[in-house]
């Protein structure tokens, strides 16, 4: 076994040799250079990738997981801090009271948001297709919200994701406050006739 230090034996190493046993290994000089760029090229494609509308979703996805603990927390005042066990994600959505209409319309796309996120992790890159958000922008609380503020919503599938999340985010934080019963009173006695029946 060397003794020496790592800097020291790369600096030993015999270059001339390393290059004959490495054009060997590989099939001669051309076959070489030709695997090594296909892999150098492979890495700089995968890791010069925008990752801007990623970073977005990850942290669209932090925040909501943030405030779905909160809201939780405040539904079930009796349990030990939440904080403290380290619930994933679908576990503090199980948590959620769904006798809100409100809670009950974010849910699916409150799921899809998790999905697309796992899939992020898994993949390395965004891939995020106009079905991805179907549930999104089936949420008519959202819709209603954004349509009410005069804005549009946004065209690329990765905006629509970071745009519900941040409206989710914002009603969980609401749903989550001490004067949540005011709110829901309101949401309540603003709804239309046909939707209450």
């Amino acid at each position: 076994m060397s003794k020496l230090k790592p800097e020291d034996e790369i600096a030993a190493l015999d270059i001339e040799k390393l290059r004959s046993v490495l054009y060997a290994h590989f099939g001669g000089e051309e076959e070489f250079f030709r695997q090594s760029n296909a892999r150098v090229d492979a890495f700089n494609k995968m890791w010069d990738r925008d990752a801007s509308d990623i970073g977005d979703i990850l942290h669209a996805h932090l925040v909501v997981e943030h405030y779905l603990l909160l809201c939780a927390q405040h539904q079930h005042p009796s349990l030990p801090d939440l904080s403290a066990q380290r619930l994933k994600y679908d576990q503090r959505l199980a948590l959620l009271s769904l006798e809100n209409p409100l809670m009950k319309a974010l849910l699916p796309g409150l799921r899809k948001l998790n999905k697309i996120r796992n899939d992020l992790a898994h993949r390395l890159h965004l891939e995020v297709a106009a079905d991805d958000v179907k549930a999104m922008l089936a949420c008519a609380p959202y819709m209603a919200m954004r349509k009410a503020g005069g804005h549009t919503i946004p065209d690329a599938p990765a905006k629509i994701v970071v745009d519900f999340a941040h409206f989710a985010a914002s009603m969980l934080n609401t749903m989550s406050a001490p004067d949540t019963y005011i709110w829901l009173q309101a949401f309540a006695e603003a709804r239309q006739p046909n939707e209450q029946a």
